[in-house]
């Protein structure tokens, strides 16, 4: 399946880490910039009133 930039996806797992900012699994984004494939790379999340710009790969999100 192909996506593209304002697509809205969900995490699958837990993401984040000591590099980068935590998400937690189920949590709600917006894709914001995909490879050549159409695999989300950068996916927006919604936390509270913050928004974490996290670099995923597309087994991460579905």
């Amino acid at each position: 399946m192909g996506y593209k930039k304002g697509d809205d996806v969900v995490a699958k797992k837990d993401l984040g880490g000591v590099v980068r900012d935590s998400v937690r699994a189920g949590s709600k984004g917006t894709v914001t910039e995909t490879n050549t494939f159409g695999e989300p790379t950068k996916v927006a999340f919604r936390d509270g009133n913050k928004t974490k710009e996290i670099r995923v790969n597309g087994k991460e999100v579905r």
